[in-house]
């Protein structure tokens, strides 16, 4: 294995477009790299602000709500842009070479909003208490259109994300996400706080007991 010979080419041309094509399409065949990678490749570096997926979690872990995981940034991207979550990047690529160029810079005022609701109004203090990263990713649509909500639809948010938490197993996460995304229109903030509450059950067909003793773990 360690000697082997590793084949390597080196493309000499002035087109970056030309070379972001070659690695998506060498990224298809063999082992894939990780979508998070693909796309710090195709649209990082491309300017001087923050622009890849690493450099947008360790900003938002200043915050300290902790660091948030790479792939769920990924599908807050495709959040912010207003793009079906639960195709991947590959198929949105495909339609729109320039899918994601720039987003991270654009998307992270609205995913720090989206962590200081889920702070203060959510009353979850870190993200290694968030269950399930539905409520980061669909909420980071809601600030990208709403920035400064009313106190109403903060308050109702908050009762959105405690019945879609508490509610898990009556209702399908995909299925979920995806609507949760396409029910934020830019028309009205009250309208699509309406149709968020609309996708989760008001009451658990289970009732939901606390643990006699608290496990951060679980």
């Amino acid at each position: 294995i360690r000697e082997y010979r590793i084949p390597l080419y080196v493309v000499e041309t002035d087109d970056e477009e030309k070379l972001r094509q070659i690695f998506y399409r060498i990224n298809n065949f063999g082992k894939s790299l990780q979508w998070k990678d693909v796309h710090d490749a195709l649209f990082g570096h491309r300017e001087g602000h923050l622009s890849t997926l690493r450099e947008l979690a360790e900003d938002l872990q200043r915050l300290g709500m902790g660091r948030p995981e790479e792939d769920q940034l990924l599908s807050c991207l495709l959040a912010f842009k207003g793009l079906d979550v639960t195709r991947t990047i590959d198929e949105h690529y495909r339609t729109d070479a320039e899918v994601l160029a720039g987003a991270v810079q654009e998307a992270l005022p609205a995913i720090r909003r989206v962590l200081s609701f889920l702070k203060l109004h959510a009353e979850i203090p870190h993200l290694r208490l968030l269950p399930r990263s539905i409520p980061l990713v669909v909420l980071t649509r809601f600030f990208a259109l709403y920035p400064e909500p009313k106190a109403r639809s903060l308050a109702l948010l908050a009762r959105w994300t405690w019945r879609l938490l508490l509610g898990a197993g009556s209702y399908a996460e995909r299925t979920l996400l995806r609507h949760g995304v396409t029910a934020i229109q830019g028309r009205d903030e009250e309208e699509s706080v309406q149709s968020l509450l609309s996708l989760v059950p008001k009451e658990r067909r289970d009732p939901y007991f606390l643990p006699r003793r608290f496990d951060a773990r679980a």
